[in-house]
């Protein structure tokens, strides 16, 4: 039976997940498991550990350790991840869309779910020798060069691709349990103006409530044509990053609970936005979304200019509030680290916002 928990999680369990997957040697025994929890003020949306495996024998070449992620310890969390879908959309991407990119993603060696049972787990490889760096820090705009041409190699690939019809599990931009973030925002507005909205000028909060009004009319334009699959949680905490000086991959892009069909720039906007400082961000946006689009023409994708490509990303960083709105008003966030996180972001996205003008000839 798929795990409920770490508690649940037993070492003849995972022998048998790493053994049917040729991880192991059909005799090796996994004696013992000790859990060092990796995402903590960070893994919100689920609990996220690094498994260090014991052997009792027939070690050889098996790993020392994994990943694992199974469902959120919060339970209000984790309902919000079973009834929006998160947890099955991760475990049928690694599934059915990971084997074809040519973006990196993590190794999995399980990618399973029981929805009816609330249960799901995915174990992964261990990339203890890439960096995970700190969102609270900001990513720098070199840092975020690499992450935006990583990007375009995901859009481009899926760019008006026919195969996205086929991917029926992960929603489109205005499918209606997308659509339906619009009615957490504005549920959670209240509750999120008392926890964090004395940090917030009068252009912030007014640029929240229409955030909250307009989110539908968000939604429906970063739909239809010029559609991708979208990550909708590039953040740097989700971002791996390896020795530059080695050829391989030196980005590894984790996490993958809530993509969707929809307008590319959603990513680029959200990375931007909420995870570098103000500064920084204000230095290098026009920059850096244009290397986005740059890339996407030399990759060939046609007849999306960077006029459009310019309103898709203002669209985006006023939709993109609806996370620290949802955050910030109806999510446990377990920890001080978590709260310190949801002000960073706060400031950073509600500033993006009124840089953009708001609504100003948005919808």
């Amino acid at each position: 039976m798929l795990p409920a928990s770490l508690d649940d999680l037993t070492p003849s369990w995972l022998e048998g997940v790493l053994r049917e997957r040729g991880v192991i040697e059909p005799a090796a025994e996994v004696e013992e498991i000790r859990f060092e929890r990796t995402g903590e003020g960070i893994g919100i949306m689920a609990d996220l550990a690094r498994a260090r495996i014991g052997y009792r024998k027939g070690a050889g070449q098996a790993p020392a350790s994994v990943i694992v992620k199974v469902p959120a310890r919060a339970d209000a969390n984790r309902e919000v991840c079973f009834a929006l879908g998160f947890y099955e959309r991760e475990v049928r991407f690694y599934q059915e869309v990971a084997p074809d990119l040519s973006l990196r993603v993590p190794q999995v060696f399980a990618s399973e779910i029981d929805v009816a049972a609330q249960r799901f787990a995915i174990v992964m490889e261990d990339l203890e020798g890439f960096t995970q760096l700190d969102q609270l820090s900001g990513i720098s705009p070199d840092r975020a060069r690499l992450a935006i041409e990583a990007l375009a190699l995901l859009h481009a690939a899926w760019w008006d691709a026919p195969g996205l019809d086929d991917l029926g599990w992960m929603p489109r931009m205005n499918d209606s349990v997308t659509l339906s973030y619009g009615e957490y925002y504005r549920a959670s507005w209240p509750a999120f103006v008392e926890n964090f909205g004395g940090a917030l000028d009068p252009a912030q909060i007014a640029a929240g409530e229409a955030g909250g009004r307009h989110q539908e009319a968000l939604l429906h334009a970063l739909a239809g044509s010029h559609s991708t699959i979208c990550h909708m949680d590039y953040k740097l905490d989700n971002l791996l990053f390896g020795d530059p000086r080695v050829a391989q991959a030196p980005l590894v892009v984790i996490d993958w609970q809530v993509p969707v069909r929809g307008r590319g720039a959603c990513d680029v906007a959200y990375l931007l936005s909420q995870s570098m400082t103000v500064a920084d961000r204000r230095e290098s946006e026009t920059t850096l979304l244009r290397l986005w689009h740059d890339r996407l023409r030399a990759l060939g994708v046609e007849g999306y200019g960077f006029d459009q490509a310019e309103l898709d990303y203002r669209r985006a960083v006023l939709r993109g509030l609806a996370v620290p709105v949802e955050m910030g008003g109806a999510l446990d966030l377990g920890n001080e680290r978590a709260v310190e996180l949801v002000r960073t972001i706060v400031d950073r996205s509600f500033t993006a916002a009124v840089d953009c003008a708001a609504t100003e000839g948005l919808l």
